[in-house]
């Protein structure tokens, strides 16, 4: 089930009970998605990159094509 709705180990999710049927929801994202990540119990990374440096390396070889 879990799989079917794109869920993955370790995610929060929220159960409701609705009449005779629990419903199971991912939780909605409010406010600020890098608060939420952080907050989350998901694989992070273990140590901090340079997401520009990324880019710029990025950019620079692609330029570097013929």
């Amino acid at each position: 089930m879990r799989e079917a709705i794109g869920i993955k180990p370790g995610v929060d999710v929220i159960l409701e009970l609705r009449d005779n049927e629990i419903v199971i929801t991912k939780p909605k994202i409010e406010g600020n998605y890098t608060e939420y990540y952080i907050s989350t119990s998901s694989q992070k990374l273990k140590k901090k990159i340079n997401i520009k440096d990324i880019i710029t390396k990025e950019v620079t070889e692609r330029n570097a094509l013929p």
